[in-house]
């Protein structure tokens, strides 16, 4: 979904692969950190602790609201602690 979006926005193109984002949420030095749901041996989804929002997405910025994320001034939007979990609650 990155490069799409990268292209969509007229950002520089910069290519994401499943080799960047193991290494980059999993590895040593990681630069996120995420959540990843299984059912048996399969990923059924994941979640990711902080991710990016443009500064003139009111609708994105709305509904990442409505999940408990704090949306600060640098476009970052997170979920911690109970609203974290209250989002990864079974329903």
């Amino acid at each position: 979904m990155a490069n799409p979006l990268n292209r969509h926005e007229k950002l520089p193109p910069h290519a994401f692969t499943a080799a960047i984002v193991r290494r980059d949420g999993f590895g040593s030095r990681r630069a996120f950190r995420a959540v990843v749901a299984e059912a048996g041996d399969r990923v059924v989804g994941y979640a990711c602790l902080e991710w990016g929002v443009r500064a003139d997405n009111r609708r994105a910025k709305k509904f990442y609201q409505s999940l408990g994320a704090r949306v600060g001034n640098a476009r970052v939007a997170s979920l911690i602690g109970r609203s974290l979990i209250a989002l990864a609650a079974p329903r």
